[in-house]
């Protein structure tokens, strides 16, 4: 009997951790596929929450979101809803300041993840800058 409790704590923990991060395991776990438009080795920046609408999609750094072009909405500054990780290395890393200012608000996603609504932590339409391999 003690065992069936272990392993039905076990369970609960793993759902309330999974409901804890908008559905999305950070680090190790079980990955969730990628969105279907995210291509191979870029970072993706949603419009919309839910890796949904118009998408930014870049892989390399890039220090300020003002310089990628958001048509019908000027930049990609201050526009992302959600992001996902589909690189093929290393983590990626979102702040809400430009040329990565580690003084600021900022996230970072292990590859192969991502978060589906930014707003849940703080970090809706606020990322102004995104970086690479960043420990």
């Amino acid at each position: 009997m003690g065992g069936i409790g272990l392993r039905r704590t076990g369970v609960s923990a793993a759902l309330a951790l999974v409901a804890a991060t908008g559905g999305v395991l950070l680090g190790a776990g079980v990955a969730q596929a990628a969105p279907s438009n995210c291509n191979l080795g870029n970072y993706c920046g949603y419009y919309n929450t839910r890796w949904a609408g118009d998408i930014d999609q870049y892989p390399g750094n890039v220090p300020d979101l003002r310089r990628h072009q958001h048509p019908g909405h000027g930049n990609w500054d201050n526009q992302y809803s959600s992001v996902w990780n589909n690189g093929t290395t290393c983590q990626v890393t979102f702040y809400n300041n430009y040329r990565y200012n580690h003084n600021e608000t900022y996230r970072t996603f292990a590859k192969g993840t991502g978060r589906a609504t930014l707003g849940d932590i703080g970090m809706g339409n606020s990322i102004s800058s995104v970086r690479w391999c960043t420990v």
